[in-house]
């Protein structure tokens, strides 16, 4: 699904070295919820069958998923926080009208772990 999914990342040359740690594990982390691999198809599918727009626990999406529900858990457990996703429908691109935005967010940490852009349309294919 590569061709579907576009990271959005925001460097900034101020960021404490201490939080590059939860950074870059949350990064990785959700980067395992946007792929094509069936546990990533199925968080996509509980994700958009939810409101657009509003914040979701992220732990809630992935409970019965297996290992990545487990790194989930563990990482949120280590760090003392609690991720968050939102979704909301990107306007009609040149790319076609199915483009959304998901936004992965922790208000403990208050920092964006990730933000992707990722093609509805085509995940409808990897869910068949």
């Amino acid at each position: 699904m590569s061709s579907a999914v576009t990271e959005v990342s925001v460097a900034e040359d101020n960021t404490d070295p201490s939080e590059l740690d939860i950074g870059d594990e949350l990064g990785e982390l959700t980067e395992e919820l946007v792929s094509d691999e069936p546990p990533a198809v199925a968080f996509l599918g509980r994700l958009f069958s939810q409101p657009e727009g509003k914040w979701h626990p992220v732990r809630a999406l992935v409970a019965d998923l297996g290992e990545v529900a487990t790194k989930i858990g563990i990482a949120e457990d280590a760090y003392r926080i609690n991720l968050e996703v939102m979704w909301n429908k990107c306007p009609p691109t040149s790319q076609g009208p199915n483009w959304a935005i998901i936004v992965f967010y922790s208000p403990e940490w208050n920092g964006v772990a990730n933000t992707v852009l990722i093609d509805k349309g085509e995940l409808a294919l990897f869910r068949n």
